[in-house]
């Protein structure tokens, strides 16, 4: 099956081998971007169009999938899921307010995707970062990769945040902070945490997003104890388990 990615990156798939459970297993509790990567890696027979990323060419020879934008990673899971299992595709996510099972069932290809810009597309080909601009601070940044999360992950497990939040893929995204190249996580993640308010950390994500493809995975459920509608990511674990 050919596939094309929000980006402009096109592949021939085909369905995974029943070998890519095992390893799956492994590979998602201990790290949903290696699970989410490893699937799609599994199932790759050609690149046909490269897209802008410049490290991926035409032909059998496979990129390397935690440097693909994640945009077009993720558009291509969801092709693979649901031309393996179907189309349609029932969650559960944890209600917030009482901590139940909150059900929901979305249609895999009717997911938003939404585009990469010529001018991002331009961008992304010459290396070049991207910039925005809250509350006086400008941060350079580049597109979202699987890559970028690595990093980012360890330094959260140290720290004993239990869960990612917009401030860990915040620091993961960005590499510069008022013109200068900050290397150092903790500083970057502090800088974010810590100069700018709630409302500005939404808005340096719009901003950051605003320039970049993807699939809109954002998907309501509804709690079977106490009716509340629970807005949450698509939770990607499930997608090769048996609908």
């Amino acid at each position: 099956m050919e596939i094309l990615g929000p980006s402009g990156l096109t592949l021939v798939l085909h369905k995974p081998k029943g070998r890519v459970l095992s390893r799956l297993a492994d590979l998602i509790d201990r790290s949903y971007s290696d699970g989410i990567t490893t699937t799609v890696g599994s199932s790759f027979d050609a690149v046909v169009a490269p897209g802008p990323s410049s490290f991926v060419k035409v032909g059998s020879v496979a990129p390397e999938w935690n440097r693909v934008l994640k945009g077009d990673v993720l558009r291509m899971l969801m092709a693979i899921s649901a031309e393996t299992l179907g189309d349609d595709f029932a969650f559960v996510l944890r209600c917030d307010q009482c901590g139940k099972p909150a059900e929901g069932e979305v249609k895999l290809s009717e997911l938003p995707l939404k585009a990469l810009s010529k001018e991002s597309a331009a961008r992304v080909r010459r290396g070049d970062t991207f910039e925005a601009t809250v509350a006086g601070h400008t941060f350079g940044f580049h597109l979202a990769t699987f890559a970028q999360d690595v990093p980012v992950d360890k330094f959260r497990k140290q720290e004993g945040h239990k869960k990612r939040t917009e401030l860990h893929g915040l620091t993961a995204q960005i590499t510069k902070i008022n013109g200068k190249l900050e290397p150092n996580i903790r500083k970057r993640y502090n800088f974010i945490a810590d100069q700018l308010d709630v409302g500005e950390v939404y808005e340096l994500r719009r901003l950051i997003d605003e320039v970049d493809c993807g699939v809109n995975t954002q998907v309501r459920g509804i709690c079977v104890e106490c009716g509340w509608v629970q807005e949450d990511d698509l939770p990607f674990k499930g997608l090769l388990n048996p609908r």
